[in-house]
C-alpha cells in the first residue's frame, strides 16, 4: 500500500525538504513501520537501502518501491542484528565499498519471542531490540563518523520503556518470561544508549536520535493485541 494522498499532502505541506541526492539505510525494511519509513524516505527523493534478514521478503518490498517511486535507487542488503556474524559482514560491506550514508534508521525488531534465542544465544527480544542494536552500532560509528557531512543515525524505540524495570538477578525473564517485561527493557537499554552516545559524540557530525513511531497495526504490533 503507496502513501496516502493526506500523508503525500501533509509532507508536503509540513516536511518542506528533499533528500534528492541523499542515501538511507533502513532496518526491517521489508514490512511495517520499517517499509513505511522507506517509502517516506523515497518519496522525499532518498535512495533507500533496505537492510533485512529475508532476501525473498526484501526483494518483493524493493520490486513494489521502485514500482512506485522508479526516480529513487531502491537496494536491498541481507542484515541479521539478531547474529553477530551477520553484523559483522555487513558492516565491512558497507566499509568496503565505501557507502556514503546520510540517514540510518534501527528499526528491526521484534515482540513475543517465548523460549528463543539469538545465534549468539541472547534471549531474542532484548538480543535483537537492544544487543544486535548496539553491536551495529559500534560497529558502524568508527566508519560514519569519518564522512565529510552530517549523518542522522535514529534508533526506534517506544514509549513502553517508560515502564520498564531492569531486574538483575533474571535480566531476561529466565525464571518467568514476560513479553512486556522483555520488551520494555530491550527498549529503555536502547534509549539509554542512545541517549549516551548523543552525548559522547555531541559536536561531531553524527547527530543520534531515538524515535518513538506510535502505535501502529502491524505484525509486530499485532502481538501485542492479538489476532
Amino acid at each position: 500500500m503507496s502513501l496516502s494522498k493526506k500523508t503525500k499532502k501533509w509532507l508536503a505541506n509540513n516536511a518542506n525538504i528533499s533528500l534528492e541526492g541523499k542515501t538511507a539505510i533502513v532496518t526491517g525494511a521489508n514490512s511495517g513501520i520499517g517499509y513505511k519509513t522507506a517509502e517516506t524516505l523515497a518519496y522525499l527523493g532518498a535512495d533507500v537501502v533496505l537492510a533485512c534478514r529475508d532476501p525473498q521478503r526484501a526483494e518483493a518490498a524493493r520490486s513494489a518501491l521502485a514500482e512506485e517511486y522508479p526516480g529513487c535507487g531502491i537496494s536491498v542488503m541481507r542484515l541479521d542484528v539478531a547474529d553477530f556474524a551477520s553484523v559483522d559482514a555487513f558492516a565491512a560491506e558497507i566499509a568496503g565499498q565505501g557507502r556514503d550514508i546520510d540517514i540510518f534508521v534501527n528499526n528491526a525488531g521484534v515482540f513475543h519471542q517465548p523460549g528463543k534465542k539469538t545465534k549468539d544465544g541472547f534471549e531474542l527480544v532484548i538480543g535483537t531490540n537492544y544487543i544486535g542494536v548496539y553491536y551495529l552500532t559500534e560497529k558502524l560509528l568508527p566508519y560514519l563518523s569519518e564522512l565529510p557531512h552530517p549523518v542522522a543515525y535514529i534508533n526506534t524505540i517506544s514509549i513502553i520503556h517508560k515502564i520498564a524495570k531492569l531486574e538483575y538477578g533474571d535480566f531476561y525473564c529466565e525464571k518467568k518470561y514476560s513479553d512486556l517485561k522483555v520488551y520494555s527493557r530491550s527498549k529503555i537499554c536502547l534509549a539509554k544508549y542512545s541517549y549516551y552516545k548523543a552525548k559522547q559524540l555531541e559536536g561531531g557530525n553524527l547527530h543520534i536520535c531515538m524515535n518513538h513511531p506510535g502505535i501502529a497495526i502491524t505484525p509486530l504490533g499485532l502481538n501485542f493485541v492479538g489476532p
